[in-house]
């Protein structure tokens, strides 16, 4: 839980950590660090704005499709989809699993339309968005 929050909390408020970090170099080289970690977190800043991005167009194409298949709490489901979508790899399965069971307990047909949904958006997404 720390490695995933840190990187974000020293993005949003970088200059205690800046000034701490800066102390272990020659005050020489502290300059070529000082811009060193504004790089990084610059590339940190855009990755997470890309990460939202991707999670709120797989949340809205979630919700679109959970939506024309007939799912109840469509809106909900696309949500929790969004949200998962930044846990890498386990994620998208995980978002899959409750329309999933809902429509197993209804019917089963449309089932294979939830999962050739599941298919298709996160084709979409793997050679679209994140390629």
């Amino acid at each position: 839980m720390v490695v995933l929050f840190l990187p974000l909390y020293i993005t949003a408020s970088p200059e205690p950590a800046v000034s701490w970090i800066l102390r272990f170099f020659p005050p020489s080289s502290r300059t070529r660090a000082k811009e060193v970690l504004s790089k990084m977190r610059h590339s940190l800043l855009n990755w997470l704005k890309g990460r939202l991005l991707s999670m709120a167009i797989l949340g809205t194409l979630w919700t679109g499709a959970l939506y024309v298949i007939g799912i109840p709490g469509a809106l909900f489901l696309g949500i929790f989809a969004a949200l998962l979508a930044f846990v890498p790899y386990f994620g998208a399965v995980i978002a899959a699993v409750p329309p999933l069971l809902l429509v197993l307990a209804g019917d089963p047909i449309d089932a294979l339309w939830v999962l050739l949904a599941y298919v298709a958006i996160h084709l979409l997404e793997s050679y679209l968005l994140t390629s």
